[in-house]
């Protein structure tokens, strides 16, 4: 498959799914943050400096925040799609990990979060739903064929001491 069909692939939506939920998620909670602050600022504005600063604090911080989200109108705007699109080579380590709550060994839920890891030390992570994971990274194995892909002490031991040892191209020229 080329390249700019494997980035319209069913996968790579649910990636962009996954994404814009978590922008919204993560700009309603900066919102919240701003009102906290305010709500802070407003009652505490001349009985205690310090809490008044606290809240100074978290409106500037969430405001920050609310302009970052704010960006992200579409899935495509998302940083990690476009280095998915635009610099690829920039991924070196891709690895799911599941978490599952079986509380008196009753399956309660099942998330899943997938770690992109960036040759320059940089980090993304994505909630998926389970049920996806497979598909999203097959279509992310054929996207990005020189990362490494699945989670190992030895791959996160070459991650700490070099992160570039983890493309593939790169390990074939270093044996």
């Amino acid at each position: 498959m080329e390249r700019t069909q494997l980035l319209q692939h069913p996968g790579m939506d649910v990636l962009r799914k996954a994404l814009i939920r978590e922008t919204r998620w993560q700009l309603a909670a900066s919102i919240a943050l701003m009102l906290l602050g305010w709500v802070l600022l407003g009652f505490f504005y001349k009985s205690s400096v310090i809490v008044s600063l606290l809240g100074l604090l978290m409106s500037v911080t969430a405001a920050r925040y609310i302009y970052a989200f704010s960006a992200i109108k579409e899935a495509d705007d998302h940083p990690l799609i476009q280095l998915i699109s635009q610099e690829p080579e920039r991924i070196v380590w891709v690895y799911g990990q599941q978490t599952e709550r079986l509380p008196f060994g009753l399956r309660f839920s099942r998330s899943s979060v997938l770690y992109f890891k960036l040759i320059d030390r940089e980090e993304f992570s994505v909630s998926i739903p389970s049920r996806y994971v497979r598909l999203v990274s097959k279509t992310l194995n054929r996207l990005i064929p020189e990362a490494s892909f699945g989670f190992s002490e030895q791959k996160a031991n070459r991650y700490a001491e070099q992160p570039g040892l983890l493309r593939k191209d790169s390990n074939s020229r270093n044996r």
